[in-house]
């Protein structure tokens, strides 16, 4: 700012609010005549001036404004093309980095050695960290400090696709010193970030491919596509089991219960993070396995060289289970699982994934349903649809008419009761009626079929028909 001092001819005091409005307007100084209009400096505003580091240049009183702009302005512009070439070096050199397969790491050691200042980039969703380590300091604060802390303290960009951020690349420059920052570093961030994006979005489009060419040929070992040779051979190549390992294929359906995911798009993302909590879950607790997605279904492939025992049954039932719920209330989405038979032969893969899905299609009341603790439903299963149908009707079709007639719900009621082994208290509780409410149905329901339920052949005849009603008519 250049002055003559006209304005404070008057009152030199007001100088003080003036040095203050400077500092935030991010001014380098004010070059001020003195003996024109001012004879002197208040001491006040020269306090002032040193605590907010804003310098107060005398103008000598001969020399016009001229004489001081054209020289300043041409150094200025001199300053700002040498910053700007260091700027463009920065760009071009990061471009070839990312052009040639430099990783993350190798990306923050250039930016730290062409700016001589430290760099780090932070991922808080993949919990990883890459800093160069000029300034302990800052490498301390980056990995120690809360990411909100560091958001406040440090420059940074953050690294953003659509919704999603990845990232953030940190400057080990000041935000409160921001107005000082050279522009060839406040350029390199901006420039290090982009770079960084395209480098992240090279390894996203690699996965993706790679991850569509492994789904081709899950799906191939699963829908009879490959012959048993290729099987094996798949199976070796490319999802590194061995010939010892044993197999069994699980099914997951997923049921959104939000109303606010309309978004194909954000029903695919959900979906793609619950298939890796859960395949992470699996191959804690059993070994090896691998998954992808079809519709709204996550398929997983799991091996390994144990038996799939009645105690690792139970834990890794009880894990899935704790993160299902985990899952529902953070995403709002309901998870079914169905999990085939356990094989040591390659080509059963394919009879562990139909198995899978008859355990998702019949367990309608557990979430993790295991094929082979289907017991009867197995058996119901496998006759034609014309018996099970015929057997239900010589049972519960006249209650089945009368519901419908009268608008009852006798055949909820016995649903629950054979659900609660016959138990009338429980039941009601469940049903939230009186027990006395539910005995009055019973009678009816015995009057209707002609079924009594002290017989116990008539109470299993009257649990397979319920059976049949609610998972195949």
């Amino acid at each position: 700012m250049l002055s003559s001092g006209f304005f404070w001819r008057d009152n030199p005091e007001e100088l003080e609010y003036f040095i203050r409005k400077l500092y935030t307007h991010n001014a380098a100084c004010l070059c001020i005549k003195i003996g024109r209009f001012l004879d002197h400096i208040p001491s006040n505003v020269i306090k002032v001036s040193d605590e907010l580091s804003i310098p107060i240049i005398t103008h000598p009183i001969n020399y016009g404004f001229a004489d001081i702009l054209i020289p300043t302005l041409s150094i200025i512009l001199k300053n700002r093309e040498l910053e700007l070439l260091k700027s463009y070096k920065i760009n071009k050199s990061l471009t070839n980095m990312v052009a040639n397969g430099a990783s993350i790491s190798q990306i923050i050691d250039a930016l730290q050695i062409m700016t001589n200042v430290d760099f780090a980039f932070v991922s808080p969703s993949n919990n990883e960290c890459f800093h160069s380590s000029l300034d302990d300091n800052f490498k301390n604060n980056i990995t120690k400090l809360p990411l909100e802390e560091n958001l406040r303290l440090y420059n940074c960009e953050e690294l953003k696709f659509g919704r999603n951020t990845y990232g953030y690349l940190f400057q080990n420059t000041f935000k409160k010193d921001t107005h000082s920052t050279p522009l060839f570093l406040k350029n390199s961030l901006i420039h290090g970030c982009t770079i960084l994006k395209l480098n992240l979005q090279q390894k996203v489009s690699n996965r993706n491919i790679e991850r569509r060419y492994k789904d081709e040929l899950f799906f191939d070992l699963l829908l009879n596509r490959s012959s048993i040779k290729e099987v094996s051979t798949l199976l070796k190549n490319f999802f590194e089991w061995t010939p010892e390992d044993k197999f069994f294929v699980s099914i997951i359906r997923v049921e959104s219960n939000d109303v606010t995911l309309t978004s194909k798009d954000d029903f695919d993302n959900i979906t793609n993070v619950v298939s890796l909590k859960i395949t992470k879950n699996i191959k804690e607790l059993y070994g090896n396995a691998f998954s992808a997605t079809l519709a709204h279904s996550i398929i997983t492939i799991s091996s390994s060289e144990k038996e799939l025992s009645l105690n690792l049954r139970k834990k890794l039932e009880e894990q899935l289970s704790q993160l299902f719920n985990e899952i529902e209330l953070e995403f709002g989405i309901k998870l079914i699982m169905g999990v085939g038979g356990v094989y040591d032969d390659a080509d059963k893969i394919r009879k562990s994934y139909k198995e899978a899905q008859e355990a998702l299609n019949l367990g309608h009341h557990s979430s993790i349903v295991f094929f082979d603790e289907l017991g009867v439903q197995k058996l119901l299963h496998s006759l034609p649809l014309n018996e099970l149908r015929s057997f239900f009707n010589n049972y519960l079709e006249e209650v089945l008419d009368y519901d419908k007639k009268h608008n009852l719900d006798l055949l909820k009621t016995l649903a629950k009761l054979v659900e609660n082994n016959w138990n009338y208290r429980r039941t009601a509780k469940i049903l939230g009626t009186h027990h006395n409410t539910v005995k009055y149905r019973v009678d009816t329901i015995q009057k209707l079929s002609g079924l009594s339920l002290d017989d116990h052949e008539d109470r299993l005849n009257i649990a397979l028909s319920m059976r049949i009603y609610l998972n195949h008519l």
